[in-house]
């Protein structure tokens, strides 16, 4: 009875699935005019393969290790770099001993197809590239899609960037670089005190979105949003049908088939790709009430693999801290034939749509949802630690080195850390804003704070600001007006006491505003 159920609920849940409205992605144009560069050892190994390629395109060659007359269409030198994108390569080259840049026509080439593989690319590399040697088994295949790139081609745009919470770099201290690590393709690179994306190199592999802390990268296509309706829009039909023990499959598109079996109670949704998934997904599933998800993982980069076992860790370190306790994987990564575990206890009263803007905000309201159902007797902790790189914690300040300079407020990028007015000298510290950054150590003077990595579940202590330190506002010993505060001057005095500058009488004038001081000067 439960089979049926289940297998006519799950046709209801992909009957939802298919009414969902996904907003379309804006599109990134190339334009190819079909000059291919083929890069080979021989004119006849070249040759094997430009016998494939369509008359609409004009072929070049590099020839390595060969001895011949240059012209217009045969180079003979080694391949010492390559740059760029379909329709925009850039190819330098080794010739007669001199280092070229090797044009069709004067243009960048269109198409780069490499039968040596030598020169070092992304592991994921630039559309318009190919490897093709002894080794590639699909050349068919692949020779039929190059002969698709000519003319204009669009792919979609898979991320976007809000530069304005990124807290890549600031003051030239590097910070955070989680996407740039995550991105198999090299899309994503440094630019001053934040990372910019080349849109053209993005494959939308994903590992960017779910490694930011702050939501500054996140994935068109879908968006967290829309994937929010799949997931929302599937499991509510499931149960609302009557099925049981719901397990959710996020598949790459096209790739449903190389699983086997897909059981009753699983119900899949297509992705562009699986990289994007990360602790928001896995979090909301479980409260959307499935019992276990099944991520498939079909030659995926390995620093997307990373990326989500990195997430896939910390959403069970959650899940098990907040008092789930399993002997199974809530997340499971799979690859082709491999075993799907049983799953755990789903809950029974779920979530409904989360419609929040922020990711951390998004996270946190799910967390929530899982503390305040629970009974706080069984809860084995109110906090936990987490890895460094998991992008919450809290800031520690000893209060015996701190003088309340202000140097961490006024660098922190999120405003966690925040002063209070020239009267109170103060700093505050809001803990659900810190991306653990560190920032604030790297600029203090006193080596005064240092990072604890934790996750605390209650709201309320996360939400709050807090003081972490204060001390009484200094006022000047002349005209009484607050200039800083106390333990600053009297650090200051500390240093200064002794120095030629500040024999005598002198040292009184640290005691004293800007304006004071100046007039102490033509007394």
């Amino acid at each position: 009875m439960t089979t049926n159920t289940n297998n006519q609920a799950k046709q209801q849940a992909i009957n939802a699935l298919e009414k969902v409205y996904i907003n379309p992605a804006s599109l990134v144009s190339y334009r190819s005019s079909g000059f291919v560069l083929i890069v080979a050892t021989s004119i006849e190994q070249a040759h094997s393969i430009a016998s494939q390629l369509g008359t609409d395109f004009t072929l070049y060659y590099l020839l390595r290790n060969q001895t011949g007359e240059n012209n217009n269409n045969i180079t003979y030198g080694n391949l010492t770099s390559i740059g760029g994108y379909l329709g925009s390569f850039e190819i330098s080259a080794q010739v007669n001993n001199e280092n070229k840049i090797l044009m069709a026509e004067g243009k960048y080439f269109d198409i780069v197809l490499d039968l040596i593989g030598e020169v070092k690319t992304a592991v994921v590399p630039p559309f318009g590239y190919y490897t093709l040697n002894e080794n590639t088994n699909n050349i068919k295949e692949v020779l039929a899609e190059v002969n698709q790139l000519i003319g204009m081609l669009d792919k979609p745009k898979f991320l976007n960037l809000d530069t304005s919470l990124c807290v890549h770099s600031r003051n030239k201290t590097d910070l955070c670089q989680r996407c740039i690590d995550a991105c198999p393709a090299d899309a994503i690179r440094s630019n001053g005190d934040h990372v910019e994306a080349n849109i053209n190199l993005c494959h939308g592999c994903g590992g960017c979105s779910s490694a930011c802390p702050t939501g500054a990268i996140s994935y068109a296509y879908p968006t967290i949003d829309d994937q929010a309706k799949k997931m929302h829009s599937l499991m509510d039909a499931y149960l609302s049908a009557g099925g049981t023990s719901a397990k959710i499959l996020f598949h790459s598109a096209g790739n449903l088939t190389l699983l086997p079996d897909i059981a009753e109670n699983i119900l899949p949704i297509a992705l562009e790709e699986i990289g994007c998934l990360g602790l928001e997904s896995f979090l909301y599933a479980f409260c959307l009430g499935a019992e276990s998800v099944i991520v498939h993982c079909a030659n995926e980069p390995t620093q997307t693999l990373q990326a989500l076992d990195k997430q896939t860790n910390l959403t069970h370190k959650i899940l098990s801290s907040l008092g789930y306790n399993f002997n199974t994987s809530f997340v499971q990564l799979v690859e082709e034939n491999s075993k799907i575990s049983d799953g755990i206890t789903p809950l029974s009263n779920t979530i409904g749509m989360i419609d929040l803007y922020n990711k951390r905000m998004r996270i946190f309201a799910m967390i929530d949802f899982l503390y305040h159902r629970l009974n706080k007797n069984t809860l084995s902790q109110c906090d936990f630690t987490v890895d460094d790189d998991a992008y919450f914690g809290e800031v520690l300040i000893d209060k015996k080195l701190c003088t309340l300079c202000m140097a961490c407020t006024s660098v922190c990028p999120t405003e966690s850390l925040s002063s209070g007015n020239i009267n109170t000298p103060v700093i505050n510290f809001q803990e659900s804003l810190c991306v653990q950054c560190g920032l604030c150590v790297k600029s203090c003077p006193e080596n005064a704070m240092q990072l604890n990595a934790r996750l605390v579940f209650n709201d309320q202590r996360r939400s709050d600001k807090r003081i972490l330190n204060q001390d009484e506002p200094f006022k000047c010993i002349d005209c009484g007006k607050v200039f800083g505060s106390t333990q600053v001057v009297k650090k200051m005095m500390e240093k200064l006491k002794g120095h030629s500058m500040f024999t005598g009488n002198k040292l009184t004038n640290l005691e004293k505003c800007e304006d004071c001081r100046v007039k102490a000067l033509f007394k």
